[in-house]
């Protein structure tokens, strides 16, 4: 039976990428290609989440519960939680922005990890990227935590990267969030897409101070669509690699 705050999932009938954020709409710029970098090596053995068989505990971005009609998290990454032999649970959040709801959440992941039995990946995407961020940050490296050989991690969109998140996240009501860890002992798959202005904020691998309207247009429509994103595509580029946690960022 799945623990308190988890939803055993079936394969469900998706009606299309759930809204990630709220936000402005802004005039869009187009992408200049000035300054452009070579694209690094592709992602390689360091991904988190290339276990065929596992479960996969997911996290939804703040979607004000649409994800309840549509479970837009067994879409993202190409069907990634809802490939054969993998079976996705989803994990309840609130919709409390404050510091104690996002430790309430991170609590609820908490028993979700430690109940549940097996290989497991989280996959948390936006606001769910944050609540896993806060479990690495206070619970990684608690007494009785999950083996390294049995827990992963894959973040996409993730506001509070330390390699491209936007600076200053906060709560609603006001507490600073510390950046996602890149040091714990868990193999973390960091993936942004080119123009999430979320997670990609400094514009890498460009760097352009021209980009910026861009990367503010993309905090809505780039942040908002991660299913045709690939853990392992090619294409993809490594920013970096610290400790387990592989920093990616998509061309697109």
């Amino acid at each position: 039976m799945a623990a308190t705050g988890v939803k055993t999932i079936s394969r469900l009938r998706r009606f299309g990428d759930g809204i990630a954020t709220l936000g402005l709409i802004v005039v869009c710029a187009v992408p200049t290609g000035a300054g452009a970098v070579a694209m690094a090596d592709p992602v390689g053995a360091r991904l988190a989440g290339t276990n065929p068989v596992a479960t996969v505990l997911t996290l939804e971005p703040l979607d004000l519960g649409t994800d309840d009609l549509t479970n837009i998290m067994a879409g993202v990454l190409e069907d990634f939680a809802d490939t054969a032999g993998r079976i996705q649970q989803r994990v309840s959040e609130s919709s409390n922005l404050t510091y104690a709801g996002l430790m309430s959440d991170a609590a609820t992941l908490n028993t979700a990890i430690m109940s549940t039995p097996g290989p497991k990946i989280v996959l948390g995407w936006s606001r769910g990227a944050q609540v896993a961020s806060e479990w690495l940050q206070n619970d990684a490296s608690a007494s009785g935590a999950p083996s390294s050989a049995t827990l992963s991690f894959v973040l996409i969109g993730n506001p509070q990267r330390r390699l491209g998140g936007k600076p200053g996240a906060t709560t609603l009501d006001g507490v600073a969030l510390q950046p996602t860890p890149d040091t714990t002992q868990y193999t973390v798959t960091d993936i942004s897409r080119r123009w999430d202005g979320w997670s990609n904020w400094d514009d890498w691998p460009a760097m352009l101070p021209s980009d910026q309207a861009r990367l503010i247009l993309g905090q809505i429509v780039d942040h908002a669509n991660y299913s045709q994103v690939s853990v392992s595509n090619p294409t993809n580029m490594t920013r970096a690699v610290v400790g387990h946690t592989t920093y990616v960022v998509t061309t697109q």
